[in-house]
């Protein structure tokens, strides 16, 4: 993980860690096939651990059946990936790095491994949405497109935060990241009053 933080994937491999690790390259083998193994194995572990505190934060039901509280269970796992990056930097930077990546450096047998452990995520926050959409506080429509927009959106915001120090505080990443939330709930059909209450404190 330090490896890949540090130089990024495309400067992981087998020989850098065996260096770190002050092991054989050969006794790696024993662990991981390739690079591509190690690097789905890190994605699975950085995955693992952010689902960890993702339960342990997020209630797996909203608080109530109001139109706030439906919507701010549904906006709850965005708002915990983006803030995520403040309390655990260096795993948050490696799954930036991974989900960044444009080269699919994974098989399809290995993406679809990193998959069962991403995938039920990605269902909760669809479930939520579906059910906000289900209590006719959302406009029904695809909530797998929904979790998908509100994923990539939350992830490329996050790529604003260095410029925090630059902009004043109603451009900084977490006004945005509100203002983020608020558009997208009102462009999938919730009442902007909801909306608005919704997204300014999701957890």
């Amino acid at each position: 993980m330090a490896i890949v933080i540090a130089d990024g994937l495309e400067g992981l491999t087998l020989g850098k860690v065996a260096k770190a690790l002050d092991v054989a390259v050969g006794g790696l083998y024993r662990y991981f096939s390739s690079k591509e193994a190690l690097v789905a194995g890190l994605q699975i572990r950085a995955i693992e651990r952010f689902a960890s505190r993702l339960d342990a934060h997020v209630p797996g039901a909203p608080r109530s059946s109001g139109a706030v509280a439906l919507l701010r269970h549904a906006l709850a796992p965005f708002d915990f990936y983006a803030r995520n990056a403040l309390v655990d930097p260096d795993e948050h930077r490696l799954m930036d790095i991974m989900l960044s990546n444009l080269d699919p450096a994974l098989s399809e047998a290995q993406a679809r491994e990193v998959e069962t452990v991403l995938g039920p995520i990605l269902a909760r926050a669809q479930a939520s949405l579906d059910r906000a959409a289900e209590a006719r506080v959302l406009a029904k429509g695809d909530s797998r497109a929904r979790t998908l927009l509100l994923w990539s959106a939350t992830h490329g915001l996050g790529h604003l935060r260095s410029r925090d120090r630059l902009e004043d505080a109603e451009h900084r990443s977490d006004a945005l990241l509100d203002a983020l939330f608020e558009s997208l709930l009102v462009g999938f059909g919730a009442d902007p009053r909801h909306a608005r209450k919704a997204a300014r404190r999701p957890l």
